[in-house]
């Protein structure tokens, strides 16, 4: 029961008791002086019979004490004073004196049961007065909560209840479905950031293609139709592409694919990483050069975390010149590992910072433009090492070019 409720049922006790009390009090003030009244007028009478005989026999006194305490015939006593009107037979109603005392003791019990009959029912009454208040404010708080307005935990509308445990349990009822809500906001806004963005990145090459087709239908040369089937092929190719990563892209989202946080060696996961780039690299002939350290187990999903810093490496051999060098460092911290990943490419612009790990984006530069690429493998990259405790970043490099840090929690 809650304070408020307390206070109202202490405060209606206290009221009916002290009105029983006050009635109860009167009416037995009451009766007593009547009771008083009636054994006055009884002591009267045996007064006035003792003086009378006492006057004309003064011998008969002791007989009058034997009488009061318990001796004589009562039989020929009230014999005696049937002859002068006193009538034992006679009911108590009609003696005036005891009829008043009778009516007095059924009015107190009257009384008392209407006290407590109008008592009981005035506190039914309230009680379902509030009860039905209740019932109306919380139907309006669910109506309200149907209706998306959750605006009921914070204008004090809760107050309102003097049950403490219901404006306890609404409140956690209206910010669990305020969170779900909130929740299904930002999966449709999301929904629709990457449905707008499938569509923008789809757009280039289908229009491409189609154009591509256009030509190639009316070409009458081989070299030509030759040239627009290969670049009806590169289409293709960054078709495949950007189709493989909206398909990583919607499983890790909607929860199909969960990255699980297990021991696996440090070795091995850039041993995965970099093998899935070498060809890339020795086609620009890069080199990859990691520094050497001592192996160790850290936190990490095997496949996908390799994979998120093989997108780092394969940016890096991508807006790096030919004949450069990407270097790899491990350092072993007190409750982490971290991997930096230094390349000498194009760099970061200052104002193009904080969006290289958004989706679908790509810089402005013109080296970025002349790349095939869809701008998701930084997004996957931090997607992927965060769920699994990990942490992913960037700077400038002493130089040129940026590198990137990777954490990883030690197993």
């Amino acid at each position: 029961m809650g304070k408020g409720m307390q206070k109202y049922m202490k405060r209606a006790f206290i009221i009916l008791a002290v009105a029983a009390a006050a009635i109860a009090a009167a009416l037995s003030l009451f009766s007593y002086s009547l009771a008083g009244a009636a054994f006055s007028a009884e002591r009267g009478t045996v007064y006035r019979i003792a003086g009378a005989v006492t006057d004309d026999y003064p011998e008969a006194v002791s007989r009058i004490g034997t009488a009061l305490t318990g001796g004589g015939d009562a039989q020929s006593g009230m014999e005696a004073l049937s002859a002068y009107g006193y009538d034992n037979d006679r009911p108590m109603w009609d003696m005036p004196e005891y009829r008043r005392l009778a009516l007095a003791g059924i009015g107190i019990s009257a009384a008392a049961g209407a006290l407590i009959f109008l008592g009981g029912t005035a506190f039914i009454i309230c009680h379902n007065r509030k009860k039905s208040s209740a019932e109306a404010a919380v139907m309006d708080m669910l109506d309200r909560c149907a209706s998306g307005d959750f605006s009921f935990i914070e204008d004090g509308a809760l107050n309102t209840f003097e049950n403490d445990l219901v404006s306890d349990q609404l409140k956690k009822i209206g910010r669990a479905m305020k969170l779900r809500s909130d929740a299904l906001d930002a999966e449709r806004d999301s929904t629709k950031t990457l449905v707008t963005d499938i569509s923008h990145q789809l757009k280039t090459p289908v229009s491409a293609l189609k154009s591509c087709f256009s030509v190639y239908s009316v070409s009458e040369s081989e070299s030509e139709r030759a040239e627009f089937i290969s670049r009806c092929n590169a289409q293709i190719d960054r078709l495949e592409s950007l189709a493989g990563s909206l398909i990583s892209i919607s499983r890790l989202e909607t929860g199909m694919i969960e990255p699980k946080a297990e021991r696996v060696s440090m070795t091995q996961l850039l041993i995965d990483a970099v093998n899935s780039v070498y060809y890339s690299a020795l086609k620009k002939n890069i080199e990859i050069d990691t520094e050497e350290f001592q192996d160790t187990a850290v936190t990490a999903d095997k496949k996908w975390t390799a994979e998120a810093i093989a997108n780092i490496l394969d940016n890096a051999v991508k807006y790096s010149p030919s004949e450069s060098t990407i270097k790899i460092r491990v350092m072993k911290l007190y409750s982490f590992v971290r991997i930096e990943i230094e390349d000498h490419g194009i760099g970061i612009p200052r104002d193009e910072s904080n969006k290289v790990f958004s989706r679908f984006y790509r810089g402005t530069a013109e080296e970025v433009k002349n790349n095939e690429g869809s701008g998701v493998g930084l997004y996957l990259s931090r997607r992927i090492i965060e769920s699994t405790g990990g942490t992913v970043s960037h700077r400038p490099a002493p130089h040129k070019g940026t590198i990137f840090t990777v954490q990883l929690l030690l197993a």
